[in-house]
């Protein structure tokens, strides 16, 4: 009688990677105990070689976790939010609560448990998402929310398996080719800006235009941040729209700026006159002392003056914004975008505007580093061609 040697559970594909009969990976690995694990992974192969490797620094960290097959999404993200999201500042606790709102949804991943939540199902939200007329930023913010739970619940609640975030196709992804256009300002719309500026207030717009700082960050300097000798803005704090002071968060954000002579003149003039110029006092503040509301000179301020100097959004004759109204925001893009035309590299405008990292700068001013790249070669071959 012959006999047929039974089907392998998994074969060997590299060291402590293995393929399960039913085609899907499997990892092998001991954990701190010394015990034999196996663990399936959901992807390809380099699924499988990230969870190893994730595997053996918990063992090496003496980490000894039990998974639990039960964990359940919302269980998850309050564990998540209660170890991370409350040591951080209002503001990206409020941005993390409303993304968080979206992925608690029924319809969503409330109540789900994690290992339901597959590739294919983050894909199916994406797409729900974007149907629903949400733009490809705000998805953007959700699918990292998204990340950063399975991140910590692979870590610290023993959830086994690759994060399915990091298993989604390029065109699974939100796209952001519908982020919101950029005002940027030409020279002598800039000027008459500046000129419509309220007198009391210009110099905080002035130090926008020629920094690119953001308005937090120039409503938080005081005068410990200013070097008239060596006419240098330093950026390290933030005014918060609670009025509070708060360092900012990144090493890369906190950077020391040239600035013009003209414009350290109009600052030491400001600091003879303001009355208060010790060297913890705000350089811009009200009349009684306190730092001044973001909602203030980012809206009202800014939108008289922007009424005043005839920038107002324009609409087509259907009533479609053809071009937005200058925000404060803009003054940045439009530091940005003269710094790229006067020829400097990626690395030294990423570093001006405080930038986590040179990616980001690319991925905002793509257009502008290429018109400033390839303008003048245009240029010339248009005049070879036509004379």
């Amino acid at each position: 009688m012959s006999t047929t040697k039974p089907t392998a559970r998994r074969t060997r594909v590299e060291s402590g990677i293995y393929r399960r009969a039913d085609g899907a990976f499997e990892i092998g690995f001991r954990d701190s105990g010394g015990r034999q694990r196996w663990r399936k992974v959901d992807g390809g192969i380099r699924a499988a070689r990230s969870a190893l490797v994730e595997a053996r620094a918990q063992r090496e960290r003496g980490e000894r976790i039990a998974a639990d097959p039960r964990l359940r999404f919302d269980d998850a993200a309050q564990a998540w939010w209660e170890a991370r999201v409350v040591k951080l500042r209002a503001t990206t606790q409020s941005a993390y609560g409303a993304s968080l709102a979206h992925l608690r949804k029924p319809n969503a991943f409330g109540g789900k448990r994690m290992s339901d939540i597959t590739p294919t199902a983050i894909a199916r939200f994406v797409s729900t998402q974007e149907a629903s007329g949400l733009k490809g930023w705000t998805i953007k913010g959700q699918i990292s929310v998204l990340s950063a739970i399975f991140t910590y619940s692979g870590r610290h609640l023993g959830l086994p398996g690759a994060n399915p975030v990091s298993l989604l196709d390029r065109v699974e992804r939100p796209s952001s080719a519908d982020q919101k256009e950029k005002r940027i300002l030409n020279g002598d719309e800039l000027s008459r800006l500046l000129t419509a500026i309220e007198p009391e207030y210009r110099l905080i717009f002035e130090v926008a235009a020629e920094t690119g700082g953001r308005l937090g960050e120039i409503l938080g300097l005081t005068w410990s941040d200013i070097s008239l000798r060596d006419q240098t803005v330093s950026f390290a704090f933030q005014l918060d729209r609670a009025g509070a002071r708060q360092p900012l968060k990144t090493a890369r954000s906190r950077r020391c700026l040239e600035v013009t002579p003209a414009l350290a003149a109009r600052l030491a003039e400001h600091k003879r006159t303001s009355g208060h110029f010790a060297g913890h006092d705000l350089v811009f503040m009200s009349r009684s002392g306190r730092g001044l509301d973001h909602r203030n000179v980012g809206g009202r301020i800014l939108s008289r003056a922007v009424d005043r100097a005839g920038l107002a959004a324009v609409t087509d004759r259907h009533g479609s914004v053809v071009q937005t109204a200058p925000t404060f925001h803009s003054l940045r893009h439009t530091h940005a975008s003269a710094l790229i035309a006067a020829g400097w590299d990626i690395e030294e405008v990423s570093a001006r505007l405080g930038h986590a990292n040179v990616a980001i700068t690319q991925q905002i001013y793509v257009h502008q580093f290429d018109a400033a790249r390839r303008s003048e070669d245009r240029r010339e071959r248009l005049s070879a061609l036509y004379g």
